[in-house]
């Protein structure tokens, strides 16, 4: 009997993979499968899946074209055969050998549907078992049975075990957004299942900071969607904190990035149309003592707004001047233009005068009769070489 399987879509991880695979298949736990969803890798990955699957039985592979992680784990969650599931990325791994075992062993002990230990993250070397408060529920304090009413906490379902028959008896799938698909499954499940058991220690070691997160319309309208889905569950069943968390979120985590959608970027409308929809599912009354203005949210794309307009302020003052500037040279340029015409209308009139006195000058008898007296005496200078 296959007692656990373990969910890896796996998407041109090559670098990673190996790691990630030889932690699954290296627990103590032996009756498991390793359920891979090639889903459209152009790298190695598939080459190196099909590689384990020659070496261990316990690996099955559903190639497909790319159809987004949230998918494929339904994929895993239909056609896996063990009696619990959990799920794991590529490009991560379990910190210990004996994980699986020890999740199996406690949800199985104490009847639970679920059962998780504690978040680890690795960056740059690094491993890191200390979070932000707002990351309270990725540390168990002690080994226990946890009512989810007490919990209220949807990040980090990878460290989690679920029983396949509850997910599939009450319909609980990923939502199949490309961001955010995680924690609406989560919060689902955990109400589903009602309780589950917490252990203090890590039980999966999560990798970031080695990828980019491009952002596109459908990625930040997707994690406003997922916090919708969060929002309407906390408010469903009354899990006050939760839905405080997801407020939480979208005022600290997410509105800069909402920010610099609405005003950077090209699909800043239906980003905008997502968040007001988002603001339509907060519920006031659950806010407890938290800020009462639910939108804070839009604090950065006000502040952003009025220094816009300072900044429009300053140039069209800067544009006013300009225009001032060039209408004082216009005005000059006129006045100049009005002084040369009046002098040029004087001198037009001296020219005149000059006319009228060279024409009298040679209609003179005297020049006349001079012009006639020198002719002689000028002819002979120019046959001499006279000018």
């Amino acid at each position: 009997m296959v007692k656990v399987s373990v969910i890896v879509p796996v998407y041109n991880m090559e670098r990673y993979l190996r790691q990630c695979m030889d932690s699954i298949l290296g627990q103590t736990l032996r009756d498991i499968e390793v359920f891979c969803i090639n889903d459209g890798s152009v790298d190695a990955s598939l080459a190196i899946l099909q590689q384990y699957q020659q070496e261990d039985g316990r690996v099955t592979i559903v190639d497909q074209k790319n159809q987004g992680a949230a998918r494929s784990r339904n994929t895993g969650i239909r056609q896996a055969k063990g009696k619990y599931v959990i799920f794991m990325d590529s490009d991560d791994w379990y910190p210990s050998e004996g994980i699986l075992e020890m999740l199996y062993q406690a949800a199985e002990q104490h009847q639970v549907g679920i059962a998780g230990g504690s978040f680890m993250d690795y960056h740059d070397g690094i491993y890191n078992e200390e979070f932000e408060d707002r990351y309270y529920g990725y540390h168990f304090e002690k080994d226990g049975v946890i009512e989810y009413k007490d919990y209220q906490f949807d990040f980090g379902y990878q460290r989690f075990l679920f029983q396949r028959e509850m997910l599939l008896d009450n319909g609980i799938f990923f939502k199949e957004y490309v961001r955010y698909q995680d924690p609406p499954f989560m919060a689902e499940a955990m109400i589903h299942a009602g309780k589950f058991y917490g252990i203090d220690k890590p039980s999966y070691c999560y990798r970031y900071g080695h990828e980019t997160i491009t952002w596109n319309e459908q990625k930040v309208c997707d994690v406003l969607k997922g916090i919708q889905d969060n929002l309407d569950i906390s408010r469903k069943y009354g899990l006050e904190r939760l839905h405080q968390l997801c407020v939480r979120r979208l005022n600290e985590e997410y509105r800069q990035l909402i920010g610099d959608s609405i005003f950077y970027e090209d699909y800043a409308v239906p980003v905008y149309e997502a968040l007001m929809e988002t603001l339509f599912h907060v519920e006031p009354k659950m806010l407890g003592g938290m800020d009462g203005n639910v939108t804070q949210i839009l604090s950065p794309i006000v502040a952003r707004v009025r220094e816009n307009a300072k900044e429009s302020r300053r140039e069209i003052a800067e544009l006013q001047e300009k225009c001032a500037q060039k209408e004082r040279e216009k005005t000059g340029l006129r006045s100049e233009i009005a002084n040369l015409t009046i002098a040029m209308r004087y001198l037009d009139n001296d020219r005149k005068y000059l006319e009228d006195d060279n024409r009298a000058v040679y209609e003179s008898f005297s020049y006349r009769f001079g012009h006639s007296v020198t002719g002689i005496p000028r002819w002979i200078y120019r046959k001499l070489g006279g000018s």
